[in-house]
């Protein structure tokens, strides 16, 4: 069978089961908006996982908003999770998708496979928003709920802008940058001048601070 037949079979299963479940889907990721958080399934061309994440929206309305070139508003809601600049995540949990044998591409078995998969993945977002109904109070510190994640930092400062807590944020980043931790991103401002996010977060908290 050829690759882009079992390519299609899969995709359009995954879209098929997926909707019925309430997620929209584009490219690799199938994506869900609920209670203020963002779920998302991650699943490249004829990977077996098929692992999801979560991350409160705001994480990345923040973001998106602390670079000038960036706008949310310019960003579709899939951006979340296959833009190139996107707030870091949360793993809550990996799944399998038994797909390997050209004999497992047909269409009824690729749905069944679907099904079951977005069957745990929607028991696992209920069991997610059961332990952290209140996304303004969700913390990743100590969460059995996730797993862990690759930019404590960040995540750290996004959860304390958040809350308005500016002065907190600058001192803490100011520290980053004493010890060259500049931070994952970097662009040109309206100067031409390159600066990365860590910068752009003192910027953004100093321009708030003197608001108040």
């Amino acid at each position: 069978m050829e690759t882009r037949v079992k390519e299609k079979l899969d995709n359009d299963a995954r879209r098929k089961v997926g909707k019925q479940y309430g997620f929209k889907q584009s490219s690799w990721c199938n994506w869900l908006i609920k209670d203020g958080y963002f779920f998302y399934i991650v699943h490249g061309t004829f990977t077996k996982d098929a692992d999801l994440y979560v991350k409160p929206c705001y994480f990345d309305d923040i973001l998106w908003n602390l670079v000038p070139e960036e706008n949310a508003t310019q960003n579709p809601q899939s951006h979340r999770a296959i833009g190139s600049f996107t707030a870091p995540d949360f793993l809550v949990s990996k799944n399998t998708v038994p797909l390997e044998e050209d004999a497992d591409f047909t269409e009824k078995n690729c749905i069944s496979v679907w099904k079951e998969i977005f069957s745990k993945v929607h028991s696992q977002i209920e069991e997610f928003l059961s332990k952290n109904p209140d996304v303004e109070e969700f913390t990743f510190i100590n969460n059995d709920s996730i797993g862990r994640l690759n930019d404590e930092t960040l995540v750290y400062m996004l959860q304390l802008i958040y809350h308005k807590q500016y002065q907190e944020v600058e001192d803490y980043a100011k520290k980053l940058l004493e010890y060259g931790v500049k931070g994952c991103y970097c662009w040109a401002d309206k100067n031409d001048n390159y600066k990365y996010i860590n910068e752009y977060i003192i910027d953004f908290c100093r321009a708030q601070n003197m608001k108040n």
